[in-house]
């Protein structure tokens, strides 16, 4: 099995697919995808909606401790 990153472990735990999450923040699926895989570089207001959107903050997304 692969490994989830923190928002792919949110939004299956939500059964959330990401077209759900495009729909909730205006991002693109593509877009989405992206973040998801590491292969897209995120602004804070970006991070902000997608937090929002799941119900967590930026921080516990996004940053280890």
């Amino acid at each position: 099995m692969m490994r989830m990153n923190r928002l792919e472990l949110i939004m299956h735990k939500k059964n959330m697919t990401q077209n759900d999450l495009s729909k909730l923040t205006g991002i693109s699926q593509n877009d989405i995808s992206k973040i998801i895989n590491d292969r897209k570089d995120i602004y804070l207001t970006t991070a902000q909606k997608i937090a929002r959107a799941v119900g967590e903050k930026v921080d516990y997304i996004w940053y280890d401790y």
